[in-house]
């Protein structure tokens, strides 16, 4: 099963489960069948942007503000989770008014494809951007002969 297939289910579990456990609302997003089979609107935090190259997938995380002590990356079983705490407002001596900034921990979890070798995953974060590269294994073309009887 292809990278791209198998995210496409995990986010169509997903929408199910939270419809089953939630029941259908207006608030639950209608799931469209593009790349990466993403909601038309989420209410995801951090957001990704998930790109695939020749030779690696790249996911790119908006994490503002933050510093690189402030959120963890780790691959588990197969599962790479973006996680952290963005701190709320310190407005002082000040009433906040307004915030439209999400606070408080945050979550992001990604299945890998097999074909991603996770003993060689690379993080940057720079400038409120954290990029991780995942790079593909190199598979060997399988040739099978079947003999026909």
């Amino acid at each position: 099963m292809d990278a791209i297939t198998l995210l496409g289910r995990n986010m169509e579990k997903f929408w199910e489960d939270f419809s089953d456990l939630y029941g259908e609302t207006s608030l639950v997003p209608e799931v469209v069948t593009d790349f990466w089979f993403e909601p038309t609107m989420c209410n995801c935090y951090p957001t990704v942007d998930i790109v695939r190259a020749k030779d690696h997938y790249n996911l790119y995380v908006e994490l503002p503000g933050l510093t690189d002590k402030d959120f963890n990356v780790e691959v588990v079983n197969g599962t790479l989770t973006i996680s952290g705490k963005r701190p709320e407002t310190d407005a002082k001596d000040a009433v906040l008014i307004h915030s439209e900034r999400p606070t408080g921990e945050f979550s992001r979890s990604f299945e890998l494809p097999d074909e991603v070798d996770g003993e060689h995953i690379e993080a940057i974060y720079k400038n409120g951007l954290l990029e991780v590269k995942l790079p593909r294994k190199e598979t060997p073309e399988k040739h099978i002969k079947v003999e026909v009887h």
